[in-house]
């Protein structure tokens, strides 16, 4: 699976609601990182987690 970019073609859009606390970490998050946008962060996130997380490895590994 490819990397979360803000360049591909993009066929669906998400909408997060986020707690003002929530929102404030990931500004925190967004400026330790020097990214341009808390979308960014996020997208980040994801990338790390698809590389990372147990369940896209077996996933992966199953060929899913």
């Amino acid at each position: 699976m490819g990397k979360f970019s803000r360049d591909a073609a993009r066929e669906v859009t998400m909408t997060l609601r986020l707690t003002r606390e929530q929102s404030e970490l990931l500004e925190q998050l967004r400026q330790r990182l020097q990214l341009a946008t808390k979308a960014d962060v996020m997208r980040t996130a994801l990338d790390y987690w698809l590389d990372h997380a147990p369940e896209t490895r077996e996933a992966k590994r199953k060929g899913k």
